[in-house]
């Protein structure tokens, strides 16, 4: 989801100041020799950062010139590449959208902790609490993590963003809150597009999984 106005005031400033945070430490602890060290994972990266811009940029539809909404994929993005990978491919992506014109560039670090960093967290804690129950079944991390984490998504992304602007309310609060049920529709089908590229990939190419044991989930 992306704003399409600029925001201004504390709202501004919080997001712009914890966004900073997260990314610095993100792009400093972030496991690069390992990235660097396979040729084919280092070009589903930048191909996901290319794919994901310009996904969000040209898919989806604007809400009244206040907000846009776009599949996300940020689950299957946590799984394949984990947490810091994920959330600094998503801030790529991000500004890639962005500069295709896609939403107002003041609102780029809200936009970027409503809609990746959350749900990747979101995501992260979901894969613990599943790995937490030792259940060796393919469907269990596919399903469990892949579906229902896609699902939880948008629900993530709404509860977030309400909670930010009851907290530091934009002069725009109440025409986004008349339309933000709209984000509900993205639930199935988020869930849906994050279930399938996950079983995908973890069937087919279960080396490039980072979060995924293929020893674990088959034996």
């Amino acid at each position: 989801m992306n704003l399409m106005l600029p925001l201004t005031g504390m709202l501004f400033w919080f997001s712009g100041l914890v966004s900073a945070s997260v990314l610095l430490w993100a792009a400093r602890t972030a496991p690069w020799r390992k990235l660097m060290a396979r040729d084919e994972r280092q070009h589903l990266w930048y191909g996901a950062i290319l794919v994901l811009g310009v996904v969000w940029a040209i898919m989806g539809f604007s809400v009244r010139d206040i907000f846009r909404l776009h599949p996300m994929l940020v689950t299957v993005l946590t799984l394949v590449f984990g947490f810091r990978l994920a959330v600094l491919c998503g801030a790529l992506a991000l500004l890639l959208s962005l500069l295709l014109g896609s939403g107002a560039w003041q609102a780029g670090p809200f936009a970027w902790l409503t809609t990746v960093v959350f749900p990747a967290a979101l995501t992260y804690q979901l894969l613990w609490l599943v790995s937490k129950t030792r259940v060796q079944n393919l469907f269990l991390y596919t399903l469990g993590v892949g579906f229902v984490g896609g699902l939880l998504t948008p629900l993530s992304i709404a509860s977030s963003t309400l909670l930010l602007f009851w907290i530091f309310p934009p002069q725009y609060f109440n025409e986004v809150l008349d339309n933000f049920y709209l984000i509900l529709l993205f639930t199935f089908p988020e869930g849906f597009l994050n279930g399938m590229l996950t079983s995908s990939l973890a069937v087919m190419a279960p080396h490039l999984v980072k979060t995924y044991d293929d020893d674990f989930y088959l034996r």
